[in-house]
Formats: structure tokens, C-alpha cells, sequence
């Protein structure tokens, strides 16, 4: 190999050995703060007391978001540091104008010691309070209230085969009252599994969207449960009641419903409002069916239960032994509150949890027929 030729490979090596070194320097040592934003370096520059280097990484970060209001008062405090008082009054003033409006704390920071004195800092202090007092006065109480409210609910209506054939002939009513979170097509499986021949089947839809943005519907707004008292969450339970009370009214208007063999059975809260639908009128009512259902809270008091019992109206519960949503414990409290009011009442466990089994479908389906032949007083 010449000599020439051993020239080049040194040099070669050398310029490989260099590269090596500064890549290897380059991932051992990033550049410090080569991932922070213009404020994130310039608050490490004003802290550091590099001041200029500060208020040049301030004016980058302002040009590109000049409503940040805060930025804008440590830009004053790092142009007042660098002792350009003037400059550092404007930057204040422009922080007021975005929304700064701490003046307790600007009265006494540090930072601006150079421009306290300054006509224009005290015009700012003054500003700070006077719009901090008039936002608070302008803010509304915007907590929500409710009043009664008339609206139309959609139901679906299953009329019977053979309907159109005997136009004297009346038919039983069976209305099917989904669970929270659900629809009224929710029961469209019920309604196929029970196979109900010569009943008049009705799904309504609950009144209120549920507003987790969990979709469906529920009987009354979740958030009565914990932002109101007693007296207004009862009233609008009252509400949900009589309006099942008032599809049974339309339906009536629309089909041949025998007025004697009206039943009601509810899934879960379906089941609270099945109980509400009779406190408000039981005499229109045969039957009331709770598939892990319950009394709701605000309506266990003996007053409401007990003319249940007066108007011959039959109860069926059904119940899973593992339901964690409405406890076993509690809905064996519910059958012995029924029994204690003299109500008429079928009480089911069953190895299921919060849910509708076959076996309870099929208990349910022969308790209606029952019902639907049975005579009323």
C-alpha cells in the first residue's frame, strides 16, 4: 500500500473515530430543555436569573399564545428584574387585560420592586380589583332547578293476533317497564320469551336521558339522588308513576284494553316505577310484577303502601340470590313490607344476579295468565 493510500485510511479512521465521539456525546448529553416550550425555558431562565434570555423566550412563547395571561405577568416580572421598567408596566398591564387578577400577590412579589412605585403599576393593582369584584358579582347561581313539565313519550304497542276479528272482544294489558340506561326496544325480549297469547303488550320509554353519557333512559334524573332533598325527588318520582298512568289512559283511548286485567311489571328501576305507577292509582291495576326490582327510598312509608292492599292488586317478585345491585337482603325487606301492608304478594329467589333468568320468565309468564283469568271484585 503507498504511502498515499495510508494517508487516506488515516484520515478516514480519524473522521469515524470523531463521528463516533460526537454521536456517542450527542445521546449522552441531550440538549437541555430541547423538549420544553418557550414558557417551560423561560421560567428555568428567570429563576436562573438570566434575565434577557428570559424575556426573549417570553416574547417567542406571547406571539404564539397571547391570551396566556399568566406568561404575560412573568414576563413583567422578568422584564421588571432586568430593570425595563417601562416595558415591565405594559407587560402588566396586558396580563390584567388577559385576566390576571391576583393583585394581593402582585403587590408583594419581588420580582416587581423595581416598578412598584410606578403610577402605572398602582393604575394596575386598582384595575386587578375592581374587575375581580365585578366578575364575582356578575356570577349567576347556575345550580339547576326543576319544574313540572308536559311533554309526549313514545311507547311501542304489540296488539294481539286475531285483534281485528272480534271488535267487541277486550283484552288483557300488559305494560313493560324497562331498566335504567335501557330503551323501550330493550323489552321487545321479554315481551318474545313470556309469548303471551291474546294480551295486549306496551313498552313505553323512561322520560329522562341519562345524562352520564352512558345513553338510554331512566324514570327520573340520577343526580336528584344526591343533590336534593327528599320532597322534590318525591314529587318527580310521583311524576313518573302517574305518567305510566297516563300511556295505560292512552292506550285505553286507542285500544280495546279490558279494564280489569291491567298489569304492570318493571326491570330493575323499571320495577320502582312499576310500584310508583300503582301508588297512584291502584284500583286501575291487577297486577304489579318487580323483576329485581324495588320500592324506592322515598316511598317505603306505610302511607304509600298501604292502599295497595284495598284495591285486590297482586304482586309477583322475582329476585337473584347474587344480585349486587338491589341486595337479596333488601329485596326480601321489600316482600315483608308488602306482607306486613296486607298486600297480596309472590316472592321468588332465584340463582341469578341482576337480571332476568328463564326460570323467572317463565314464573312471571304463569303468574299473568293466572292473573288475566281471574275475576276482580
Amino acid at each position: 500500500m503507498t504511502a498515499e493510500c495510508h494517508e487516506i485510511v488515516k484520515q478516514a479512521g480519524l473522521i469515524l473515530i470523531v463521528t463516533l465521539l460526537l454521536a456517542m456525546n450527542l445521546f449522552a448529553q441531550p440538549e437541555v430543555g430541547e423538549r420544553e416550550s418557550y414558557a417551560e425555558r423561560a421560567e428555568r431562565a428567570l429563576v436562573a436569573g438570566d434575565f434577557p434570555v428570559a424575556v426573549d423566550l417570553y416574547q417567542r412563547w406571547l406571539e404564539a399564545d397571547p391570551d396566556d395571561f399568566r406568561n404575560w405577568y412573568n414576563y413583567a416580572c422578568a422584564l421588571a428584574l432586568g430593570q425595563d421598567t417601562s416595558a415591565a408596566s405594559e407587560a402588566l398591564s396586558t396580563a390584567v387585560d388577559m385576566g390576571w387578577r391576583d393583585s394581593t400577590w402582585t403587590a408583594r412579589d419581588p420580582d416587581l420592586t423595581h416598578v412598584i412605585s410606578l403610577p402605572e403599576f398602582q393604575a394596575s393593582l386598582v384595575r386587578m380589583g375592581k374587575l375581580w369584584r365585578d366578575e364575582q358579582a356578575s356570577v349567576v347561581d347556575a345550580e339547576p332547578r326543576y319544574a313540572r313539565q308536559q311533554r309526549y313519550a313514545p311507547y311501542l304497542l304489540h296488539l294481539p293476533r286475531g285483534y281485528d276479528r272480534d271488535l267487541d272482544k277486550r283484552y288483557p294489558l300488559l305494560v313493560l317497564l324497562h331498566g335504567r340506561g335501557a330503551d323501550m326496544e330493550s323489552m321487545d325480549n321479554l315481551r318474545e320469551r313470556l309469548a303471551l297469547p291474546g294480551v295486549i303488550v306496551v313498552q313505553p320509554r323512561a322520560p329522562y336521558t341519562v345524562e352520564e353519557g352512558r345513553g338510554g333512559y331512566e324514570y327520573w334524573p340520577a343526580r336528584l339522588q344526591n343533590e336534593y332533598g327528599d320532597t322534590l325527588l318525591r314529587a318527580i318520582r310521583d311524576d313518573a308513576g302517574q305518567w305510566v298512568q297516563d300511556v295505560i289512559a292512552s292506550v285505553k283511548q286507542e285500544a280495546r284494553v279490558d279494564d280489569d286485567h291491567v298489569i304492570v311489571t318493571g326491570f330493575s328501576q323499571g320495577g320502582a316505577a312499576a310500584v310508583l305507577t300503582a301508588m297512584q292509582d291502584p284500583s286501575t291495576l291487577a297486577g304489579l310484577a318487580l323483576v329485581a326490582g324495588y320500592i324506592p327510598e322515598t316511598h317505603r312509608d306505610s302511607t304509600f303502601i298501604a292502599p295497595l292492599a284495598y284495591s285486590d292488586l297482586s304482586v309477583f317478585m322475582a329476585h337473584g340470590r347474587r344480585d349486587h345491585r338491589v341486595e337479596p337482603s333488601e329485596a326480601e325487606a321489600f316482600y315483608s313490607t308488602f306482607q306486613q301492608a296486607g298486600v297480596q304478594v309472590q316472592f321468588n329467589l332465584y340463582p341469578a344476579e341482576h337480571e332476568m333468568t328463564d326460570e323467572m320468565i317463565v314464573d312471571l309468564a304463569d303468574w299473568i295468565m293466572v292473573l288475566c283469568r281471574k275475576s276482580r271484585n
